[in-house]
């Protein structure tokens, strides 16, 4: 009785498309547990305070201008009893009277010219000639079960520099009265502040107040100034000192007309994001150091702050995103993506062994091999959920290739087969290692592998007469079995 060659490739195929099921089952899990984490993160920023983005400060200057404006209304009389107290009036009635012909007792419009009194309001908002921002961030975790969230905190975060207050037309025009200004913060999540900010007003102490009176900036504080002439003021310098608390991320809109920005930080992974790139910065084990200058040349943000435009303000932002090192659950993601290529390359191996060496390998020891590849992929995000992902790569890989080398043993027939599996395998799982630790070359070194398992698989089946292999079944003349030679039976007992 013979084997079809062909049979078996199809048989083996099918066994290898079946397996992308309890695959796809461990990327939903991993989807499924990554989604809590993200969950997890927002439920802390929620509960503390989330990502932050400073805007400002700002100085708004209330004004209102008194002004006349010229009107028509209608003055009603009657004819025969005008009255009024300007005697413009009563002849102007009386000679309506007389054109229209009306009687007296009856009544006629009188067209009078008036001037009324109205007032224009608005307010100007100034932006500070200088802005210099400096802060450190303390960068800590906070868990919720095995999930934890990246949290920093600021003990001082230090904005400085002056006002250069030009007024315009408002500075000479007599008709115009300035309000009570008032500098304005714009805070992302007022949560982060654990105390009330100080303002220095050049050389007065100004106290901070909850709420920003300028909506389209969002949340934030302001400290009023009782008492500012911006008429008799040119250039006003500040300080601002507050804390700051804050997750995943601190972004910074640069509304002065100079602006320069310092950050530095414990986190050794940073991400520098936003419209603009640190000018300079540091990165190494102790942590980040970076500095930004920007200008309104770059930014372009005077129309924007003179029109109360949030949208291209917000979009000029830029700051720092802390970044996890390793996410487990991305680096097991891109190994599942593998997962098809390790059990097509497995069953391959066996396919060849079983053709060129005369083995039997059942469809069923197919199978188990498989599962237990895909195995590896389901204890490699139940370990990293607990240790650092290398160490749960080498946890999940030793143990899926163990138990593959024991059970190969018994199916090539020997340790030497099984062990050269086992080996094989093992270098397989360094190499996907090396690729998932390679983020810029991960292309590279997959296509690589690839090409390079191709390669082999070529060479060594270079020669075979693949019309030509058959196998036979034990019994039948064929090969054996290793491992399953029947014992001959006892010879018969003398007579």
């Amino acid at each position: 009785m013979k084997t079809n060659v062909v049979v078996k490739m199809v048989v083996i195929g099918a066994l290898s498309l079946a397996l992308l099921i309890p695959l796809g089952m461990v990327s939903s899990l991993i989807q499924e547990r990554a989604t809590r984490q993200s969950e997890v993160i927002e439920e802390i920023a929620e509960q503390t305070s989330g990502a932050q983005t400073l805007t400002g400060p700002l100085l708004v200057l209330p004004w209102k201008r008194r002004a006349l404006r010229k009107e028509v209304i209608d003055v009603w009389q009657t004819c025969g009893a005008e009255q009024s107290d300007e005697p413009a009036v009563v002849a102007l009635a009386k000679a309506a009277c007389m054109k229209a012909e009306k009687k007296p007792g009856e009544t006629v419009a009188v067209p009078i010219e008036r001037e009324r009194e109205y007032f224009q309001e608005g307010e100007l908002v100034v932006p500070p000639e200088k802005l210099d921002v400096r802060t450190v961030l303390d960068v800590g975790s906070r868990y919720r079960g095995i999930y934890a969230a990246r949290v920093w905190r600021a003990d001082d975060v230090a904005m400085q520099g002056a006002f250069a207050i030009d007024l315009g037309a408002l500075r000479d025009d007599a008709n115009v009265t300035f309000g009570e200004g008032y500098v304005v913060l714009g805070v992302r999540d007022p949560r982060g502040l654990p105390r009330s900010p100080t303002l220095e007003w050049g050389k007065k102490a100004i106290a901070v107040q909850p709420g920003n009176p300028q909506r389209w900036l969002g949340q934030g504080v302001h400290a009023p100034l009782p008492g500012f002439d911006p008429r008799k003021t040119a250039r006003v310098p500040y300080a601002i000192h507050f804390e700051l608390a804050g997750t995943s991320s601190v972004s910074v809109v640069p509304v002065g007309r100079d602006t320069t920005v310092a950050m530095a930080s414990n986190w050794q992974h940073p991400s520098f994001d936003g419209r603009m790139l640190p000018a300079e910065r540091t990165v190494g084990d102790a942590g980040f150091d970076a500095a930004w200058r920007t200008s309104f040349f770059a930014a372009d943000l005077g129309g924007a702050i003179a029109g109360k435009e949030a949208g291209p303000l917000m979009a000029s932002a830029f700051g720092v995103r802390l970044l996890e090192p390793i996410n487990p659950y991305q680096q097991t993601e891109r190994a599942t993506g593998y997962g098809f290529l390790f059990v097509a390359l497995t069953f391959a191996a066996f396919f060849l062994f079983e053709q060129l060496a005369g083995l039997r390998i059942h469809p069923m020891q197919y199978a188990l091999v498989g599962a237990a590849l895909a195995t590896f992929y389901l204890l490699l995000v139940a370990v990293s959920e607990h240790v650092p992902f290398a160490d749960a790569y080498l946890a999940a890989a030793g143990a899926c290739v163990a138990l593959c080398t024991f059970y190969v043993r018994y199916v090539l027939g020997g340790w030497l087969r099984g062990g050269s599996f086992g080996a094989g395998l093992a270098g397989l799982y360094g190499a996907l290692f090396a690729v998932l630790q390679s983020e810029d070359h991960a292309l590279l070194l997959g296509a690589g592998l690839c090409f390079a398992v191709l390669a082999a698989a070529m060479v060594l089946t270079r020669k075979v007469d693949w019309y030509a292999l058959q196998t036979t079944v034990a019994g039948e003349g064929g090969p054996k079995r290793p491992g399953s030679v029947i014992p001959p039976p006892p010879a018969p007992a003398a007579s």
